[in-house]
């Protein structure tokens, strides 16, 4: 999956991520990415195994992911992008739940004109109000 535009990135993602599409989703990903996997712990770095199991994660709940993209910056080859997503899933006791956020993240373009993501801080609203606070 190729990612022409920034926006294009989520929607991919939305696709392949309600498809339970791992190798998908780890397209969209540079190999040096940083991948936020909880609100403010250690990022993940790189597009190999460790990113593959967080999306597994992610995934083993069969979510059904939706976005609102809020708004896109671009300077260049560099792009921030943020969007609000919703995500039902159902847990490990059969319960379905609902899930939210603001997503905040960065994408280069590659090469051959395509983008991919660089930063992917999907707990961006969460993190922000615990360092708010802790102020």
């Amino acid at each position: 999956m190729q990612a022409r535009t920034p926006e294009e990135i989520d929607h991919l993602f939305v696709k392949a991520m309600n498809e339970g599409d791992v190798e998908a989703m780890l397209t969209l990903y540079e190999p040096d990415q940083v991948f936020v996997s909880q609100p403010g712990q250690p990022v993940v770095r790189g597009a190999g195994e460790s990113l593959r199991e967080k999306l597994r994660d992610f995934t083993s709940l069969r979510p059904q992911l939706k976005i609102e993209m809020k708004h896109v910056v671009e300077a260049g080859d560099i792009a921030l992008y943020c969007c609000q997503w919703t995500m039902q899933v159902t847990g490990p006791d059969g319960q379905e739940q609902t899930l939210s956020g603001r997503d905040a993240n960065v994408a280069r373009r590659q090469p051959d004109g395509t983008w991919r993501i660089l930063i992917d801080n999907p707990f961006h609203e969460e993190y922000m109000l615990k360092e708010s606070t802790a102020s």
